[in-house]
Parts: C-alpha cells; sequence; structure tokens
C-alpha cells in the first residue's frame, strides 16, 4: 500500500471512530435537538426588558394563562402574566407586574420569582420563591435569604399573600438545604400536596427535595432526594439535582420530567426528558437533549427552564432562552407529539381526576376573567 493509499485508510478510520463516539452519546439514529420558537420576547423600556425566564402555563377550558419571572436590569425580580387563546400567540396583561416584592421589613422584600401556579377549588394558587439581600445597593447585592412562599388569587392578577409566609424555610444548620430554598414545584394527590424544590447548603452543595402538606400552606419535608443519572450533554451540571428540576407533570398514570442539562465549556444549555413510575426515581430519556439553542439572537446561547403542557395529543414545551453571552431575554416554544415520548403507567399517586399545575384544564374548570390585556405580541 502507497503512502496515500494508508492515510486514506487512516482518515477513515479515525471518521469511524468519531461517528461511532457520537452514536454512543447520543444513541443510534437519535435524532438532534430541536429547535423551537420565541412566544414571548423581552419587552422595551419596562420592567421586564431585560430578563424573562420560567414560565409557568395553565390551560383552562377556553384560554392558556402564563406567569413569568421579568427583571428591567435594577436586579429585582417580579412577576407578570401573559394570556392565549390557543398557547402560541401570547398577550402580556397591561397592568404587569402581578406580583412584586415586599415591603423593606418583608421577608421577599429583595425579589419574587422562580413561580408556580394551579388552579384548584375556583381559586388560583401561586407558590413562589422570595428573596432578601445583602445590601440595598442592587449593584453589589447578593442574595443573603431564600425561602418559599403561597398566595391566592380569584382571577390570576390580582394576589394576596398569605400572613404567614414564608411556607417552606429553609433546614436546620448542617442539612443538605440549610441555605436556601426555592424553585416550588406542586402537584395535587388524593390525600396531599407534593412539592418539590431546589435547596443548597452552606457548603454550596445544591440537590432537589420533597415536602408534602394537606392544605398547601403548612409543609413537612421528607427524606428524599431527587436525582437523574447524567450523560454526556450535562455532564457537567444539570437542573433536576444541580440547581433544581424545571417541571414535572402527571401522564397517563406516570410521570414526565423536563430538566435542563450543560456539558460545560462553551456548550449550550439543552432540555431534556425524564420518566418515573412513582415520581421519585427517574430515568433520563434515551434521545436526550430534546431540545436545543435556536439560531435567533435571542436564543442561539442556550435552553433553560422547561415546563410542560399536554395539549390533546401534544406536548407544549415552553422554556426560557437566552443569547451568547446574555442572561435568559425571552420565552420560548416547541410542540412535541406525546406519543414520541411514551410515560410507563404506575400505581396512581396522583390521581388523574384532579388539576395539576402545567397541564390541560379540566372541564369543571371556567375560565377566569381577564382584563386589560395587550394586543398579541408575536405568532408563528
Amino acid at each position: 500500500m502507497n503512502r496515500f493509499g494508508a492515510e486514506r485508510v487512516l482518515c477513515l478510520f479515525v471518521l469511524l471512530i468519531l461517528i461511532l463516539g457520537l452514536s454512543a452519546s447520543r444513541g443510534v439514529g437519535a435524532a438532534a435537538p430541536i429547535q423551537g420558537n420565541i412566544v414571548l420576547p423581552a419587552s422595551t423600556g419596562k420592567w421586564d426588558s431585560n430578563v424573562l425566564w420560567r414560565p409557568c402555563v395553565v390551560k383552562t377550558d377556553s384560554n392558556f394563562l402564563m406567569w413569568y419571572n421579568g427583571e428591567d436590569g435594577t436586579g429585582v425580580d417580579r412577576i407578570g402574566l401573559a394570556t392565549s387563546s390557543d398557547g402560541v400567540s401570547w398577550a402580556r396583561y397591561a397592568q404587569n407586574p402581578v406580583l412584586t416584592e415586599g415591603a423593606s421589613s418583608e421577608w421577599d422584600r429583595g425579589s419574587v420569582n422562580e413561580v408556580w401556579v394551579i388552579y384548584d377549588g375556583g381559586l388560583f394558587k401561586m407558590w413562589y420563591s422570595g428573596e432578601t439581600l445583602t445590601s440595598t445597593n442592587l449593584s453589589i447585592a447578593q442574595i443573603a435569604t431564600y425561602q418559599i412562599g403561597y398566595a391566592t388569587s380569584a382571577d390570576g392578577i390580582h394576589w394576596t399573600k398569605y400572613s404567614g409566609n414564608p411556607v417552606l424555610t429553609t433546614g436546620p444548620k448542617g442539612s443538605w438545604d440549610d441555605k436556601w430554598v426555592w424553585r416550588p414545584i406542586v402537584l395535587s394527590t388524593s390525600a396531599s400536596w407534593l412539592m418539590y424544590y431546589s435547596g443548597e447548603s452552606r457548603s454550596g452543595a445544591t440537590g432537589v427535595g420533597t415536602a408534602r402538606s394537606t392544605d398547601g400552606v403548612h409543609w413537612t419535608k421528607t427524606t428524599a432526594i431527587i436525582t437523574v443519572p447524567k450523560s454526556t450533554w450535562d455532564s457537567s451540571q444539570l437542573r433536576p439535582s444541580g440547581s433544581g428540576a424545571s417541571d414535572v407533570v402527571k401522564v397517563n398514570g406516570g410521570y414526565l420530567m423536563a430538566y435542563s442539562g450543560w456539558a460545560g465549556g462553551d456548550s449550550p444549555w439543552q432540555i431534556g426528558f425524564a420518566t418515573s413510575t412513582d415520581g421519585m426515581s427517574w430515568a433520563p430519556y434515551a434521545d436526550n437533549p430534546v431540545i436545543g439553542p435556536g439560531t435567533t439572537a435571542s436564543d442561539n446561547g442556550g435552553v433553560m427552564y422547561p415546563m410542560i403542557v399536554p395539549v390533546g395529543n401534544n406536548y407544549h414545551v415552553y422554556y426560557a432562552t437566552y443569547a451568547m453571552g446574555q442572561l435568559n431575554r425571552a420565552i420560548g416554544l416547541v410542540i412535541l407529539p406525546q406519543s414520541r415520548y411514551p410515560v410507563s403507567p404506575s400505581p396512581a399517586l396522583i390521581p388523574d381526576s384532579k388539576q395539576q399545575g402545567l397541564t390541560a384544564g379540566s372541564a369543571r374548570f371556567a375560565s377566569p376573567p381577564l382584563r386589560e390585556a395587550s394586543t398579541c405580541l408575536k405568532m408563528f
């Protein structure tokens, strides 16, 4: 064999190794991550002009309602509302934000964020994270405390904070969540409420724990710590155990989780799925990541904070996007067929007859009155 023939064989061998490596990391025949569309961009010169993140969507009989975190660049997070008739074209509520930070003596005086809402018993029920800061100078302030509060509303617009807030606080010194607790995910069970929440210790370790309540206000933490096995695409950090699960939804008697992952370096944050039969032990979807960055100036850096809404035979997956080197700048959407992401049924821990956060609405839930909504921002 001459020199050129040997080089050709070597090149083919190297190419084969690369192909096998890619197949091993994503599975043979795995599809590339799906790119979505921006459905709610940052505003101009308003309270949510700088950062948008953590969308939370509830579907009623004829409406979609999205609560989301926004920031205008001062470092203070607030919660706004947008509405839609189809889950695709969204209109901001004209009098946003609908939930703001507390007074100077309150536990949530720094920021309110990480919202989670369900509609139950004729009320919208919200769990959210509240901060205090180390300084009133927002240019140097850091988060001092991070805890979880509760609020209720008849229309999803006008909220009353629970007088006994916060409802979930940090653990005792030396526990895994003795520094911060935040990012609530609440599901209704047959006998109680189940909350997944993120926690951080004073040593800097993070995780996802669970708590239970009979009234949504008084919570008892359990010993369960939620983890999802890592893979190549999320080898550096993932956000069910690294910094918190983004969404858990009950589907066909089983559980589906959406979470964010990062491979490190210059790689983008992407979104994967995991399934569970009991809501505690999780298996990643074989073809993760499911959703990747887009090509626009708003989503070419990565995608994070996903949540899933079953709509007919599809999943509407909403998420926050960011541009390269910037903070979260918009809310995106991907519509996926449910048949592509099967969920194994299990003994019913959460009955399908009860409305859960971020699921299709039941016929018994009438759409609330929504006033003063602005015009639609963008349509596919």
